[in-house]
C-alpha cells in the first residue's frame, strides 16, 4: 500500500495556514476502484492542531496511522483537536472510534439548538501510535 501524501495546502509552509493528507488506493494494489481519505491540519498552534478528516480512512489502515503519527511525531504536537456539531452522529461516532474525546460543548454553536462538541486526541493516549513504538 502507497503511503498518504502530505503536502502543504495553502501557502508555502505548514504553519503559514494548513497541510493537507491524502490518500487514494490504487486499483492495482488494493483492487478497489473507488474511495479516498483526506486530513486537513489546521489552526496550528505550540502545543496543538486541529483536524479535519473525511472520506473512508478506517479502509486504510496506513492512512489512519500516519494521520496521528504526523502531528505527534513529525510536527511534535501535544494534543490533536477536532470540532463537529452535535448532530453530526456519524462523524461524532467516528471520532469515537478512532478515541477522541469530548472536552467541551458549545451550547448554539453551530445553530440554535444545535452545539458545537469541542474533542482532543492527546499524544500520551493515542492507540493508532502503537505501530511507531513497536
Amino acid at each position: 500500500m502507497k503511503d498518504p501524501i502530505i503536502r502543504p495546502a495553502y501557502g508555502s509552509e505548514i504553519s503559514d495556514a494548513c497541510a493537507m493528507m491524502e490518500y487514494y488506493p490504487s486499483v492495482e494494489s488494493r483492487g478497489i476502484t473507488n474511495g479516498f481519505a483526506t486530513a486537513v491540519y489546521d489552526h496550528w498552534a505550540p502545543n496543538s492542531v486541529n483536524v479535519h478528516i473525511c472520506g473512508e480512512p478506517l479502509k486504510y489502515r496506513n492512512f489512519v496511522y500516519a494521520m496521528f503519527e504526523y502531528p505527534f511525531l513529525e510536527q511534535k504536537k501535544g494534543l490533536l483537536l477536532a470540532i463537529t456539531p452535535e448532530d453530526n452522529k456519524l462523524s461524532l461516532d467516528f471520532s469515537r472510534i478512532l478515541g477522541f474525546k469530548e472536552v467541551h460543548r458549545i451550547e448554539d454553536g453551530w445553530k440554535p439548538g444545535v452545539a458545537l462538541i469541542m474533542k482532543e486526541m492527546r499524544k500520551e493516549h493515542c492507540r493508532w501510535l502503537m505501530r511507531s513504538a513497536a
